[in-house]
C-alpha cells in the first residue's frame, strides 16, 4: 500500500487481494471506475479518523484509490498535491480532482467518465510546473483559453496538474456562460466553423464537464441536469443552448421539449455519422419563395399570432423524411420569434431565433446548409398561413379581437438590437397554447394540395431560373412585354395553387395527365387558404 497524507486528508493506494504495489503500477492509469464503498469497508478504512470517502477502482491493475477527508474532497486533493512528501502522479491528481468535483452531485457513471477523461488528458503532457495557480490567475487563463477555443486557436494548457483540472472545469463553465459567449461577438461564425467548434469542445471536455457538476441556463430557464446529463447528449443540447441565447424562460421552455438533455437520434437533419445529404430543391428558389410568402403575410395579415404554435407536417414533405415531423413557432414577446424542429416523438431536434426576412441568425447554425433553404421556406409558409388564414391554416386554434394598432412580428437578434417589422392592424389575435399540436391545413385542403403537388411532380411542372429577352431592353414596349410575360407565368403557377414565380424565375407548366383543363380542379386549387403550405408542397414536390 502507498499512502499520501496531508493534515486533513489521506489517500491510500491499495492492491486488491492483499498484493504489494510497486511505484510503476500507479505511475500510469488503467481502467478507472468510481465506486461507493460498502458500509463494512467504510468503517475499516476510516478507523478512528472521521470523514467522507471517495474511491476510484482501477479494474485492469486491481488497485483501489481511497481518499478519506475531513474537508471537501476538492480541497483535500489540493492539500495532498501541495503537501504530501511524495508527489502524486499527474494523472492521479487530475482524475481524483475530477471525481471529487462531481462526487455526490451526479451519477457514478458520470464520475467515472470525468475521472477517465482527466487521466487521459494528463497523459498529453510530459512536464508539469509545480506551482499551483491562484484563483485570479486561473480565471484569467480560463477566459483566454475559452476565447482561443471559440476562435479555433490552440489553448494555453501546461499547468500544475490540479490547476489544469480546475482550468478544464472553468473553461467548460464559460462555454455555457451566455454573457461570455455573447461578448465574443461570434455573429459571423459560419456552419463549417460551427461544426468544427462543437467537435473541439467535445474533445476538450468544454461542452460536457460543467453540466455534469452544476446547473446550466437555457436562455432564461434554469436546468438542473447533473444526473440526467451524458456526454452523448451534448452534441444536441449545446447547439440548442447556443440557439436560445437571449430567450426568456417561457420561450426557452417552449422551444425545448422535453426540458432535459437528450442524445441525438438518427434524423438525417442531425447529420449522423455516415449520412449522405439528400437531393434538395434549389436554395435560391427556396429563399426567393420564402421572402415572397413572408411579404404576403405582411400585405394580407388578418391575424396577429400570439403564443406557442405547433403544426404537424404532412407526411409527404421531405422534411418528414429528414426526421422533422412538426414545426413550432413561439411568439410570446413583440418583436421576437423562436422556431423549433421536432421529431415524431415530440423531441426538440433544433431551436433557434428566426426572422421572416431571410436573415439567418447565428442560432440557425445548427441547421445543415443543405437543409436551411427548405427549413426557412417551411417556417415562412407556416407564418404566412397563421397571419393570413388563421384558424383555417391551424384548425382548432382560438382567436380573439385585438385593440392594438400594431403588432410586432419579427424575431430580434439575440446579440443585437431588435429590428421589428410591423404589420397593419390585424383584426384578430391568433392564440397558440403550449402542448397543443395542430394539423397544418384542413383535411380537405390538404387533399387538394396533395393532388396538385403530385400532378406537378408527375409531369415535371416546376419553377425555373429564367431571364426574359425583354429584360435586356430599356424601352417602354419592352417593359410592357415583360409585364405580360410575368403575369402569364404567375397565371400558370396559380393554376396549380402556387404563388407567382419570384424575380429571376418563370413557371413551366406540366402536362396534366388525367386532369382536365380548367374547371373545378383549377378552381379548388385557387380556393385553398393555406397557400403557404401549397407553395411549400409544390416546391418540394419538384427536383428541377
Amino acid at each position: 500500500m502507498f499512502r499520501f497524507q496531508a493534515e486533513q486528508a489521506v489517500l491510500d493506494c491499495v492492491g486488491l487481494g492483499g498484493r504489494t504495489l510497486t511505484p510503476t503500477e500507479i505511475a500510469r492509469p488503467g481502467d478507472l471506475v468510481a465506486v461507493t464503498p460498502e458500509s463494512d469497508d467504510r468503517r475499516a478504512l476510516l478507523g478512528a479518523q472521521r470523514g467522507a470517502v471517495l474511491t476510484l477502482l482501477d479494474r485492469k491493475q486491481r488497485i483501489a484509490y481511497r481518499l478519506v477527508a475531513a474537508i471537501p474532497f476538492t480541497k483535500a486533493i489540493e492539500q495532498i498535491a501541495a503537501s504530501a512528501r511524495d508527489a502524486l502522479p499527474p494523472w492521479l491528481a487530475m482524475a481524483l480532482y475530477g471525481a471529487a468535483r462531481a462526487w455526490g452531485g451526479t451519477t457514478p457513471a458520470n464520475i467515472t467518465t470525468i475521472a477517465r477523461f482527466m487521466a487521459e488528458f494528463a497523459e498529453r503532457f510530459k512536464d508539469y510546473p509545480s506551482r499551483p495557480c491562484t484563483d485570479a490567475e486561473l480565471d484569467d487563463l480560463a477566459r483566454r483559453a475559452a476565447a482561443s477555443m471559440f476562435a479555433g486557436q490552440p489553448m494555453e494548457m501546461p499547468l500544475e496538474p490540479v490547476s489544469l483540472a480546475r482550468l478544464l472545469f472553468a473553461i467548460s463553465r464559460l462555454a455555457w456562460d451566455a454573457e461570455f459567449v455573447r461578448a465574443l461577438r461570434l455573429e459571423a461564425l459560419d456552419r463549417e466553423r460551427f461544426a468544427g467548434l462543437v467537435g473541439a469542445m467535445i474533445e476538450s471536455g468544454a461542452m460536457w464537464l460543467w453540466p455534469m457538476v452544476a446547473p446550466i441556463r437555457m436562455g432564461g430557464a434554469r436546468m438542473d441536469a447533473q444526473r440526467a446529463f451524458t456526454v452523448e447528449a451534448v452534441a444536441r443540447l449545446w447547439p440548442i443552448w447556443w440557439g436560445l441565447i437571449g430567450a426568456s424562460e417561457d420561450e426557452a421552455r417552449a422551444c425545448l421539449t422535453p426540458f432535459a438533455p437528450l442524445a441525438p437520434g438518427n434524423a438525417l437533419i442531425e447529420e449522423p455519422p455516415g449520412y449522405t445529404p439528400p437531393p434538395t430543391p434549389d436554395g435560391k428558389l427556396c429563399a426567393a419563395l420564402a421572402r415572397q410568402v413572408a411579404e404576403e403575410a405582411v400585405a394580407h395579415a388578418a391575424y396577429a399570432p400570439q403564443g406557442v404554435f405547433e403544426a404537424v407536417l404532412p407526411d409527404d414533405l421531405p422534411l418528414v423524411a429528414w426526421g422533422v415531423a412538426r414545426l413550432r413557432l413561439i411568439a410570446l414577446r413583440p418583436g421576437r420569434l423562436w422556431a423549433a424542429l421536432l421529431s415524431e416523438a415530440g423531441e426538440t431536434i433544433a431551436a433557434f431565433p428566426w426572422r421572416p426576412d431571410g436573415t439567418r441568425l447565428e442560432g440557425g447554425m445548427m441547421i445543415p446548409d443543405w437543409a436551411w433553404g427548405v427549413v426557412d421556406l417551411a417556417l415562412s409558409a407556416l407564418w404566412r398561413d397563421m397571419a393570413v388564414a388563421g384558424p383555417a391554416a391551424l384548425p382548432g386554434t382560438r382567436t380573439r379581437e385585438v385593440a392594438s394598432e400594431h403588432f410586432a412580428t419579427a424575431a430580434s437578434r439575440p446579440t443585437a438590437a431588435s429590428r421589428p417589422l410591423y404589420l397593419p392592424r390585424p383584426r384578430y389575435a391568433l392564440i397558440g397554447k403550449a402542448g397543443e399540436k395542430r394539423a397544418w391545413g384542413e383535411e380537405g385542403e390538404r387533399a387538394i394540395i396533395r393532388r396538385r403537388a403530385a400532378s406537378v411532380h408527375a409531369v415535371r411542372g416546376h419553377y425555373r431560373r429564367h431571364k426574359y429577352v425583354a429584360e435586356r431592353r430599356q424601352d417602354e414596349q419592352a417593359r410592357e412585354q415583360l409585364k405580360r410575360l410575368r403575369e402569364a407565368a404567375a397565371a400558370r403557377a396559380a393554376q396549380f395553387g402556387l404563388p407567382a414565380p419570384p424575380p429571376g424565375y418563370t413557371f413551366v407548366s406540366p402536362f396534366m395527365r388525367g386532369v382536365g383543363q380548367g374547371g373545378e380542379a383549377e378552381q379548388e386549387a385557387r380556393d385553398v387558404r393555406a397557400r403557404g403550405l401549397a407553395a411549400l408542397a409544390g416546391v418540394l414536390a419538384t427536383r428541377s
